[in-house]
């Protein structure tokens, strides 16, 4: 699911630059695909709230805690500052879900970008390489 919305993220979109042209999206399959996408994550994620929701209602593990780790996890304590409105104002459940999102989003993009930043770096300085090829190979 987030491969599919990450390669959405990349993808060309004619609009972006010439407005006027905006049907294309429409002609190429490119509005289906966003929303198919759209309505799968965010079944998904109002699935993980109400999971959560569920099991604060009375659900909870045999030992009373709210997951297997023994505390609340982050949807359980976001869950907590929207009933009880510790933020000092409203927090919905669709910002809940961005929030769910951005962490699923943000956890597993950023190694891939690192080696791939990295790699680049690497072929730009190709003293560099060769130092850490020095290191890594066994000397024969």
């Amino acid at each position: 699911m987030l491969k599919n919305i990450g390669e959405l993220i990349g993808i060309f979109n004619v609009e972006d630059y010439i407005p006027w042209l905006k049907w294309i999206n429409t002609v190429n399959g490119l509005n289906t695909r966003v929303e198919k996408s759209a309505k799968v994550l965010d079944d998904f994620l109002s699935d993980v709230v109400e999971e959560h929701r569920n099991r604060k209602q009375g659900k909870t593990q045999h030992n009373g805690s709210n997951n297997e780790a023994g505390g609340p996890d982050l949807v359980d304590i976001l869950l907590e500052v929207q009933r009880e409105n510790k933020a000092g104002f409203p927090i919905g459940t669709d910002t809940i879900k961005a929030v769910i999102f951005d962490m699923f989003a943000a956890g597993t993009d950023t190694t891939s970008t690192v080696l791939e930043w990295a790699m680049a770096e690497l072929l730009k300085h190709p003293k560099t390489m060769e130092k850490l090829q020095n290191e890594l190979e066994p000397e024969c």
